[in-house]
Order: structure tokens, then sequence, then C-alpha cells
């Protein structure tokens, strides 16, 4: 009767361990593809930016860039443009120049615009703008951002700005959009601008 008794609280117990195998399995089951849905919804939402950049004459100091949201999402709680450098060299991989600091090394734009820090209303540096609401609900969807063209590093040696512009004249502007909505994991949107170079001084920009 004990040995009965013994075999069917074993069974028992091997019956509930299975259960709760079983219940952690689906649990997990749902678990992945409830995060399966959320990844994708995430990506179904992703901000569509489109962009223009106008620059009067060759060699011009100054530039206008306009930046639209344009779809994927309807709004966002807040939108932050940073300039990148050129893709394809590492320029700080041997080390950095001496009397150069890392700070100033993360603030020189390797390429051919970067922000003109005295629109200091939109911007916090010379690489970022100051994070700000969009949406096309309202139509303030959209930024137009002053552009100054980048100067050679002040510890190089055989090159002018002109001959600076020169070389980086054809380089798209490359921006990093980082975008963020409450009860959404942000964003990160890679965007390349080819900007525009015009005879005159007159900047035509493009309507969205």
């Amino acid at each position: 009767m004990a040995y009965a008794s013994l075999v069917i609280s074993l069974l028992a117990l091997a019956a509930a361990s299975a259960s709760a195998l079983y219940a952690r399995s689906q649990s997990a089951s749902q678990d992945k593809a409830t995060a399966i849905e959320s990844e994708r919804r995430h990506e179904e939402l992703t901000p569509v930016f489109e962009a223009g950049c106008e620059a009067a004459g060759g060699l011009e100091d100054s530039a206008m860039l306009k930046i639209a949201l344009t779809g994927g999402i309807d709004a966002l709680d807040e939108v932050v443009i940073t300039v990148q450098d050129e893709s394809g060299t590492d320029h700080w991989g041997r080390g950095l120049p001496p009397g150069i600091t890392r700070e100033k090394a993360e603030a020189f734009v390797w390429g051919p615009w970067e922000f003109d820090v005295n629109a200091s209303a939109q911007v916090v540096s010379n690489r970022q703008t100051r994070p700000r609401p969009y949406s096309l609900l309202s139509g303030k969807n959209w930024d137009v951002l002053a552009l100054a063209a980048t100067t050679p590093g002040s510890w190089m040696t055989g090159t002018t700005p002109d001959k600076w512009r020169k070389e980086r004249r054809q380089q798209p502007i490359r921006l990093l959009i980082t975008c963020r909505r409450e009860g959404h994991n942000p964003w990160f949107v890679p965007l390349e601008v080819h900007p525009e170079y015009r005879k005159t001084a007159r900047v035509r920009m493009i309507d969205y």
C-alpha cells in the first residue's frame, strides 16, 4: 500500500513537473511571438525623412539644409539630427595630432558641411541639433537649418580652405537622425544629402 502511494506521488510529481515545463515553454513561445510582433511594428513605424541642401556658388561658406518627416510614423516627441564624418576612413586610427584633445577631435567634422553654431536656437554644437518634436498632424514636421562650410584642421599642413572645400565638394552630408516617441524604442535613421551648388546667392528651398 505504501509502495502504491509512493508510485502515485511520484507520478503526480512528474505530471506537475511536465505541466510546469509545458507552461514555461508556452510562455517563452508567447514572449517570442510578442517580441517578433513588436519588432515588426517598430520597423513598420520607422520614420521616413526627405532632405535637400542648397549652397550658393561652388565654394561658398554657407548653405541651408531643409529636412522633413514625410512618413512611417505621424508624430515624434523628439528628433535630434547629428552630422557624421565621411565614410570609409578612420582619420584618428593612428592617434591624435599633437595638441589636439579628444574633445576637439570629436567636434571636428570630416566632411563638407557642419551646423552653423551661430544658429544657437536650433543647434547645441556644430554637429548636433537641439531636440524638438515633429508632427505630420500639426504640419510642424520640418526644419530649415543653417550650415557652415568646414575648414581644415589647425594641425594640417599643405592645404587651404579652398583646396579643402574643392576636395569635399561632391561628398554628401552624412546625417544620423535619432527619433523618440513615448511607448516605443528609439529609431536611428541614417540619411545622406547631396548638396546642390547654385551660381546665385538666392537659395530656393525644396517644398515637401
